[in-house]
């Protein structure tokens, strides 16, 4: 099936999704335990071959989900076709992150007797965290009664701020929502805007004296037209600059995606209210105070279910003391402080 002269993009069955899953996390349990491995011998003598033993571990376990997402795509065929499977060739050290799968696609939309799958579902792959959905054809929209899922191609990956890898299908299948009737409407980035907002205004960071700061200033740039969709290149998510934040359009369908860049982008306005030389100098300082905020608003965010793999990476790092180093690594020349 083609959409927009594009193949559709099928996803695995509920029950082959769920049994890789737990295989998925039974593999992810074994890399970690390595990367702990790599971490507690940093600055040994032993260093060099705990992270030797550390990509060993990434090989085999990469190998082994490889093999098991193989074999659930074959088990999953139907006369029509197989599951597709998305290639990811951004590495997770020296091993590829995919291949991968869709594991969350559409309940009630079928092609070629498997889930249709849409904007936003989820791809597990063979290492590392899971990928998005995140461009498909704008014009279709599949099932369960959203306009915030529509059809799915590319994948939002490792490296970021906001970044297409190549994908395993293109375009998803068309179809109405739950109980057949006429596609719902294109969302736009206003109304996913509107509920981004309101996610941040109902979540715990929102009722912190920091979030409450950036609920503010998101409301007062709102209300003055300041927060806007636009085209960006692959490497920016977000930007503040010139009193208005823009938001990567590559996110205008996805409320969850939109939230987290908002709170980013509206601390750095913050941190210029509070500190005007801020506004022609990025310090390590102002960095970090954004980032926190977005992670400590994106734990939420993961209760519910969304990933980001950047950000995922970032949660790491902060867990193991090394943010700091982290926002360095992405911001070399910029000074500490103010």
């Amino acid at each position: 099936m083609l959409i927009g002269f594009l193949p559709a993009w099928r996803g695995l069955p509920a029950a082959a999704a769920a049994a890789l899953q737990a295989q998925k996390d039974v593999s992810d349990a074994a890399v970690k335990t390595a990367q702990a491995a790599t971490i507690a011998a940093a600055g040994t003598p032993g260093a060099p071959a705990a992270k030797a033993a550390e990509e060993t571990a990434k090989g085999v376990a990469a190998a082994a989900m490889a093999t098991a997402i193989s074999a659930a795509v074959g088990a999953s065929a139907t006369s029509g076709g197989a599951p597709d499977i998305h290639t990811c060739p951004v590495p997770m050290g020296l091993v590829p992150h995919g291949p991968g799968v869709v594991i969350d696609g559409s309940k009630t939309v079928l092609i070629n007797g498997l889930p249709a799958c849409r904007v936003g579902d989820s791809i597990l792959e063979a290492l590392g965290p899971p990928n998005k959905i995140v461009m498909g054809h704008m014009k279709t929209f599949i099932g369960e009664g959203t306009a915030t899922k529509s059809s799915g191609g590319g994948s939002r990956d490792l490296p970021k701020q906001s970044n297409n890898s190549p994908g395993g299908g293109a375009s998803g299948a068309a179809g109405a929502g739950a109980g057949g009737g006429a596609a719902p409407a294109q969302s736009t980035f206003e109304k996913n805007k509107a509920a981004a907002i309101e996610k941040i205004k109902n979540s715990k960071f929102g009722q912190t004296e920091e979030g409450k700061k950036v609920i503010k200033k998101i409301e007062e740039l709102d209300a003055a037209g300041k927060i806007k969709s636009t085209g960006m290149g692959e490497n920016t998510r977000g930007e503040w600059g010139g009193g208005e934040i823009r938001v990567n359009n590559q996110y205008e369908d996805d409320p969850d995606a939109i939230a987290s860049e908002l709170v980013h982008e509206a601390t750095h306005a913050v941190n210029e209210d509070e500190f005007p030389a801020s506004k022609t100098k990025i310090t390590v300082d102002e960095e970090m105070r954004t980032n926190e905020n977005q992670l400590d608003f994106y734990e939420e965010q993961r209760e519910d279910g969304f990933r980001d793999p950047e950000l995922e990476d970032r949660r790491d790092d902060r867990a193991d003391g090394k943010l700091r180093d982290n926002v360095r690594r992405r911001y070399p020349n910029a000074p500490e402080h103010l």
